[in-house]
């Protein structure tokens, strides 16, 4: 276990984007799955909202090409294999910090987008153990890392990460405000590394009085994700 205190600028760059990228490949899978279930029983247009948002450079011009790219194209920022990949390299470099029982969770995703990649598998449920592996990473991570810095530039980078994929995908506001708050359990044990200004301009543009139910507008949702993003400095 680390006994560090202080985290350098390198050390918690890399763990705020472990926590982003193995959360981007938990929601991703989440996401893809509702939208691969409307592209098999339904129109485009019962798709698309999630095509859109996943396919922002419009690089895939089929169903079949979408499939495939979202899961193995390490070339889109957006797929499965990048994410993973991503989140791989900095946890090696990370080893000491977060345990190698940790990082072995993301060591076996790895072997699985390998395995499933080379059989080109497209159906999402065999990609279940990837979901349950990230779940077991941040499970794993709470239990054995030792530093409150460590683990809270972790997750605080999993919650940043999961707000922007609430704000783009347009969850009620209830589900941003409970995210927000939760950020705050962990931003309060890195305050070197945390943009107050920013904090409080995202709380102040979801404390307005609207319905938990309600979705934000064009102009506050971009103001949000450009604050939520800025919110933890790594």
């Amino acid at each position: 276990m680390t006994k560090k205190y202080i985290l350098s600028a390198n050390e918690a760059n890399r763990l705020y984007w472990l926590g982003r990228y193995e959360e981007r490949v938990y929601v991703a899978l989440h996401l893809l799955r509702k939208c691969y279930d409307k592209m098999i029983d339904g129109q485009q247009s019962d798709y698309y909202h999630f095509w859109e948002k996943f396919n922002v450079e419009n690089i895939y011009a089929s169903n079949e090409e979408f499939e495939y790219g979202m899961l193995y194209d390490e070339n889109n920022i957006n797929s499965i294999a990048f994410s993973q990949r991503r989140a791989m390299d900095n946890a090696m470099e990370l080893r000491n910090d977060i345990t190698s029982e940790t990082l072995s969770y993301i060591e076996m995703s790895i072997a699985k987008i390998k395995e499933l990649k080379g059989n080109k598998e497209t159906n999402i449920t065999t990609l279940q153990p990837i979901t349950d592996w990230a779940l077991a990473f941040f499970g794993s991570a709470h239990q054995r890392i030792e530093n409150n810095m460590v683990l809270s530039t972790i997750f605080a980078g999993r919650i940043v990460e999961y707000l922007d994929a609430m704000i783009r995908f347009d969850y009620p506001i209830e589900r941003l405000r409970f995210a927000l708050e939760g950020l705050n359990d962990y931003t309060d044990k890195i305050p070197g590394l945390t943009d107050n200004d920013a904090l409080l301009n995202a709380k102040a543009l979801l404390d307005n009085n609207m319905p938990g139910d309600a979705v934000i507008d064009a102009d506050t949702k971009n103001k949000l994700m450009f604050n939520v993003n800025r919110i933890i400095c790594a």
